[in-house]
């Protein structure tokens, strides 16, 4: 985007999200689209940050807790809102790679994770298809597909970690498959989530 250095400048009218206010946001770098959640459960899009236009509306009026895309598939975004029951993780697809002519679709992966936690962060896989994490207020959870995105299945991923552990935030590395944890008052933590590069699981010859 242009504009003078140092100086912010409003890209998302507040008019265009009312009464919703933005909680998070992200870009899709392959395509320069901006996306921004807010506390009524809708997420945006806009071109470089421009002419926004909702593209999602959950099930029930949640804030939106994280936004992440698929660095291998950036018309893959996945989405957590607040609660502690019902539909909390959805999987969207754009249909275009042009995000002005792209419809998205919605699906719902939140399927057998467990109720009466609250999912405050994503994090995607980039080592194995089909793979998020989810950070919770009581620990982490694996999601998996097992037939391209149809059948989602959770399960706990808190090997090491204390128990009930209230996660804040997840960051994966593309290259590592290490991934780190912030934690509310229980400090960072990281997890290979595959193999290390070089080790004699995956050694050969």
């Amino acid at each position: 985007s242009s504009g003078t250095p140092g100086v912010w400048s409003q890209i998302l009218p507040a008019t265009m999200t009312a009464p919703g206010i933005v909680l998070r946001s992200t870009i899709d770098r392959s395509t320069d689209l901006y996306y921004a959640g807010t506390t009524i459960g809708e997420v945006w899009a806009g071109p470089s940050g421009t002419s926004w236009r909702k593209i999602f509306t959950p099930t029930s009026a949640a804030k939106v807790t994280d936004i992440e895309v698929d660095l291998d598939n950036p018309a893959i975004i996945y989405v957590s809102v607040e609660g502690s029951t019902g539909d909390r993780v959805y999987r969207l697809q754009r249909s275009s790679a042009n995000p002005t002519l792209a419809n998205t679709i919605s699906q719902s992966i939140t399927a057998d994770l467990p109720t009466n936690i609250t999912v405050q962060t994503l994090a995607v896989d980039q080592e194995t298809p089909f793979t998020i994490y989810a950070g919770t207020n009581r620990g982490i959870y694996r999601g998996r597909s097992l037939d391209c995105g149809a059948i989602w299945s959770w399960t706990a991923y808190n090997n090491g970690m204390p128990q009930a552990t209230d996660v804040r935030d997840l960051e994966v590395h593309p290259g590592t498959g290490v991934m780190r944890a912030a934690t509310y008052g229980r400090s960072a933590f990281e997890v290979n989530t595959d193999h290390p590069i070089g080790s004699i699981l995956v050694a050969a010859g």
